[in-house]
């Protein structure tokens, strides 16, 4: 059986897990020719970290690609040479690839420049070379998938409350999503209650941000996370806070606002804190005196 084209555009989480299946199903029948168009296809889907679109495309595909890798696995008389060129002319290589260190990860930076490399392989073996690259885009509001913003909330003295609202509105599972907030100047984050959302995996407080980690999110329905903090000192003028959503394993899909509180929120002495630090000073000298 002749291989099967398989398209050269980005595909979707089932895509990538279907094909994976079906790699494995292959490599463990020791079937190499049709199983290459399934593995070119794994190979082109993945991200610069190594991952796939989702937690369940990236433990398949990783098994699969895996899996697919032993049916190469490199003799003991094996040496593959590596060395690559770019369009400016720079050259690098890397060290002789054998047994002994065949499964090892190589990697070199090109310069901003590139804009296309020739690979050269020489010896006897097998190996894999990808060519990540990266660049920015104009955002486009229209083609955003994730937002969210922060409700203010009805809060008791010297507390602040919100609710973290993130929406997706793509077509593809999500995958893990984490939702950081930057703390406000004089607040600490209490970490979140996990009841209050079947989505929230948990939560951690570190270097004056909160960081919520939710299992994935529903397309076109808002989920909400409610946040508190606790202010420890009072601060005056206090600067807006970002807050951004992003997926895990798609670092790329993001989105931010920023936050601010205006209103006083401390037991009286936030509008006047000059003078009651003065009454508070007078008060423990006097205590002091009087025993």
């Amino acid at each position: 059986m002749a291989p099967r084209p398989i398209s050269r555009v980005a595909g979707d989480s089932k895509s990538v897990e279907l094909a994976a299946y079906i790699l494995l199903a292959y490599s463990y029948k020791n079937i190499i020719e049709e199983s290459i168009p399934f593995y070119n296809f794994l190979v082109r889907q993945r991200n610069s970290h190594g991952g796939f679109r989702s937690t369940q495309d990236t433990v398949m595909g990783l098994a699969a690609l895996t899996q697919y890798a032993l049916l190469f696995s490199q003799k003991k008389d094996s040496a593959v040479d590596v060395k690559i060129k770019t369009n400016g002319g720079t050259e690098y290589s890397f060290p002789t690839i054998t047994h002994a260190n065949s499964i090892m990860l190589y990697n070199k930076d090109l310069p901003s420049s590139t804009k296309s490399v020739e690979i050269g392989v020489t010896g006897n073996g097998f190996v894999l070379v990808q060519v990540n690259w990266q660049y920015n885009l104009i955002p486009d509001d229209k083609a955003a998938v994730m937002a969210i913003k922060l409700k203010r909330k009805k809060s008791v003295p010297e507390t602040a409350k919100y609710d973290a609202c993130v929406k997706y509105t793509g077509k593809d599972d999500t995958g893990m999503v984490l939702v950081s907030i930057n703390t406000l100047s004089g607040f600490t984050a209490n970490l979140v209650d996990q009841s209050s959302n079947p989505l929230i995996k948990r939560s951690e407080v570190d270097d004056n941000k909160l960081v919520v980690y939710l299992d994935s999110l529903p397309s076109n329905k808002e989920t909400c996370i409610p946040v508190q903090m606790d202010l420890e000192n009072n601060v005056e003028k206090i600067k807006p806070q970002v807050a951004e959503v992003v997926m895990y394993y798609q670092p790329d899909q993001r989105a931010d606002t920023t936050y601010s509180i205006s209103d006083p929120i401390t037991a009286g002495c936030n509008m006047l804190q000059s003078v009651c630090l003065v009454i508070t000073l007078l008060s423990t000298a006097l205590f002091n005196l009087l025993i």
